[in-house]
């Protein structure tokens, strides 16, 4: 299974893929980042995970079906079904980064709008007029516009010149050859995993970002 911690060594690939395959990336982003959205739901629904260092065990708990667990309280697998482990935990990963921003945003607010309200208490009692807070509270995150995550689960590196990524059909997912347009040994490492990637419209090819 992917580690989601630990230090990482992010690289960038440009790749060479035919429009079909192409079509293939857009659907995985759309799917990605509709299990993001589904986990971010999930973290706002039980805030007393974010900050726990069991977090993902907990998440999965309450999401992912399995022979011990047939009963998640967040049916994942009924919405997703099929959705390949390592994406799963990346969105996991993506929700609980993007939950722990905002509680962190939101306690600074919290804090600001104390002591606003302390000097406030202060100028009411020396007689003059409170000063209106108007500053908003960050607004909990429910949806997402990031890249997807391929871990080990999801790439295979065929050769110098060539790697398989898991990419959704539309029906199902399935490995996809796709070329480097620059071997990976030009990077003087070991082959790394895919990370972040994006296509641009019209074009035979994308940027693949690995970590």
């Amino acid at each position: 299974m992917p580690q989601l911690s630990g230090f990482a060594k992010t690289y960038r690939f440009n790749l060479l893929v035919s429009p079909g395959v192409t079509d293939q990336f857009d659907l995985t982003i759309e799917q990605y980042r509709q299990a993001v959205s589904f986990y971010l739901q999930v973290f706002q629904d039980h805030q007393e995970i974010l900050g726990r260092g069991d977090w993902l065990r907990v998440t999965e708990i309450l999401t992912h079906y399995t022979k011990k667990n047939p009963n998640p309280k967040h049916d994942f697998d009924a919405q997703f079904p099929n959705y390949p482990s390592g994406l799963r935990r990346a969105a996991i990963s993506e929700a609980y980064g993007s939950a722990c921003s905002w509680r962190s945003n939101y306690r600074r607010w919290q804090a600001k709008r104390e002591k606003h309200d302390q000097r406030n208490r202060r100028r009411e009692a020396a007689g003059k007029h409170p000063i209106l807070f108007t500053e908003h509270p960050p607004q909990y995150p429910l949806e997402c516009n990031r890249w997807p995550s391929f871990y080990g689960t999801e790439h295979r590196m065929l050769d110098e010149h060539h790697m398989l990524l898991k990419l959704f059909t539309g029906r199902a997912y399935v490995y996809r050859k796709v070329s480097l347009l620059a071997p990976w040994w030009c990077l003087k490492a070991t082959p790394p995993a895919p990370r972040h990637w994006f296509t641009e419209p019209g074009a035979g090819n994308c940027t693949c970002q690995c970590v």
